[in-house]
């Protein structure tokens, strides 16, 4: 295996001018940096990454902790926040906690020995930001909360406007004219699904549209989706006309089973969802839902860790809240 002194002899030059070389260091001459290159190709030479971060403090690398690897719209935010750390030369590793604080807390502490970059938390819980999180920001790590608020987390934060999402949902089926409307969403402990409930709830009831015992709270997860879907349609009596799901992949489920139980989209029931990712626009028919700005979060959030990372942003953390758009699918119409 060549080593950093092999391309020297061949280049001809010093192994210092090979570090600089293989650093991207300033005030190279042209010639040096083609000579070192070519020797480098010629021999197969790969420098020791590990040792060269552990010199630089510094490992071109940013982690990103999801909470669900398996819900699309966590991918396609990791999708936006990879294509710009790629296009700055850094990497990004994926670390999926399955809503778990305890396998959060194992990676973040993971994280911490490792030493990476930067890292872009989706929070698995409105928690005090556990002891690895605080062990990172110690290092000189910088930390961007994305797509959830942490309790007691000062630092850099982007999300969207949860609660005004969630009214548009609901504004949106009162204004079609339903009165029994059943919301099947997450657990109150992430910010999102609090937000998201708190509208709802507030939005119907102001209408005076709110049934308690239509109130379903679980989790994200298709599975708890498609069983209380289920609950809720295969009573006797009247159906609600309509869902207010807290997710895509809830109202995906939702959808599913209204097939299953031969019920018409949206001629008997309404069903709108929340996100629009992208298989809500492949359903049958396609999903009315609160679409999220996911790509520019992404953006906004890499962007915002890079610039953290190079010392380009000093000073306290800033909260970024965007905007939500309702986005009018083919699965909600007028009660019939």
């Amino acid at each position: 295996m060549a080593t950093i002194r092999d391309v020297a002899e061949l280049a001809g030059v010093s192994v210092a001018s090979v570090s600089r070389v293989m650093n991207n260091s300033r005030g190279v001459q042209a010639q040096t940096r083609r000579s070192v290159e070519k020797a480098a190709v010629d021999l197969g030479y790969v420098p020791n990454e590990a040792a060269r971060s552990l010199k630089l403090a510094r490992s071109n690398l940013l982690a990103c902790v999801i909470p669900d690897v398996t819900n699309p719209f966590f991918p396609e935010l990791v999708r936006g926040i990879e294509d710009i750390a790629s296009a700055e030369g850094y990497g990004t590793l994926l670390c999926n906690t399955d809503n778990d604080s305890e396998k959060e807390a194992d990676y973040l502490n993971l994280l911490a020995r490792r030493r990476v970059d930067g890292l872009l938390l989706i929070p698995a819980r409105d928690e005090q930001p556990p002891a690895g999180l605080t062990r990172l920001l110690e290092q000189g790590s910088p930390v961007v909360v994305v797509d959830r608020f942490l309790d007691g987390f000062d630092g850099d934060s982007i999300a969207v406007d949860n609660h005004l999402g969630g009214v548009l949902a609901a504004q949106h089926l009162i204004e079609l004219g339903h009165t029994k409307i059943a919301i099947i969403n997450r657990l109150s402990d992430t910010s999102t699904s609090r937000l998201r409930q708190e509208a709802y709830e507030e939005t119907l009831a102001a209408a005076g549209r709110l049934d308690r015992s239509l109130v379903k709270l679980g989790s994200y997860t298709f599975d708890y989706g498609r069983d209380t879907a289920r609950q809720l349609l295969s009573v006797e009596g009247d159906l609600p006309t309509a869902i207010l799901a807290g997710s895509d992949v809830l109202a995906i489920a939702a959808l599913q089973v209204a097939h299953e139980l031969g019920l018409r989209v949206p001629d008997d029931l309404s069903i709108i969802g929340f996100d629009r990712i992208a298989m809500s626009q492949l359903m049958s028919p396609p999903l009315t839902t609160v679409e999220q700005p996911t790509y520019e979060m992404a953006r906004l959030a890499a962007d915002l860790l890079l610039m953290r990372t190079r010392g380009e942003r000093t000073g306290p953390g800033e909260r970024r809240i965007l905007q939500p758009t309702l986005h009018v699918g083919a699965s909600t119409g007028v009660p019939r």
